[in-house]
């Protein structure tokens, strides 16, 4: 296959991605910064005491706190630092600290300490 064939196969894949991704319904958010918080204590006692995180929050690689509470229990990746992890969101911002996080350009608060302050996406279905 020539050069040219090659770049065409390209395109179309990513084409067909693009595609899946709008037929599939996923939502994308960033780019933005991700910081560091111990999110594990928080997802036990939101299980604990049903305060909306139904799934098993184990099952993932990452767990997540966005400044979007309409985004709570939902799951998906974190892509970031050329890496795709599984994340599930198991938090949200407080009404005064909401702001704060879109004005720092935050993408969330993440549960890995060698992933604060680089920049990724989240993909949630």
């Amino acid at each position: 296959m020539d050069a040219g064939g090659a770049g065409y196969q390209v395109v179309g894949m990513i084409a067909l991605l693009i595609g899946l991704l709008f037929y599939l319904d996923f939502t994308i958010y960033g780019p933005g910064a991700v910081s560091y918080a111990p999110l594990e204590r928080v997802a036990e006692r939101r299980m604990l005491n049903e305060w909306g995180l139904t799934h098993n929050w184990r099952e993932y690689e990452t767990l997540a706190a966005v400044p979007d509470c309409k985004l709570l229990n939902r799951s998906g990746w974190l892509i970031i630092d050329g890496k795709i992890l599984t994340v599930k969101i198991v938090d949200c911002a407080q009404l005064k600290h909401r702001q704060l996080m879109i004005d720092r350009d935050l993408l969330a608060d993440v549960n890995i300490k060698n992933l604060e302050h680089l920049r990724g996406w989240i993909v949630l279905r």
